[in-house]
């Protein structure tokens, strides 16, 4: 485990003490959780970006063909039955 000397705003640091207390969590693991969680916002936030930038690139006729696609498998019903459906 690594040791880490950070500055933080004051105020920013007794909501974090009063947030440590309440859940009963060390400090250091309310940091750590909390570090975790951004970078893995950031690391998602760079894929969508990512697949934003590749479907720019894809030209509006071949979009239009994938929408329609969609919106056939949408009205066969599709959606219904999706796993992602809860």
């Amino acid at each position: 485990m690594a040791k880490v000397a950070v500055s933080i705003p004051e105020a920013l640091h007794r909501r974090a003490e009063r947030f440590a207390r309440k859940a009963k969590r060390s400090r250091s693991a309310l940091y750590a959780e909390a570090l975790a969680e951004f970078l893995a916002r950031r690391s998602e936030h760079e894929i969508t970006q990512a697949i934003n930038r590749a479907l720019e690139q894809i030209p509006a006729s071949e979009q239009e063909a994938e929408a329609e696609t969609g919106s056939r498998l949408l009205a066969r019903g599709w959606a219904k039955n999706s796993p992602w459906n809860d």
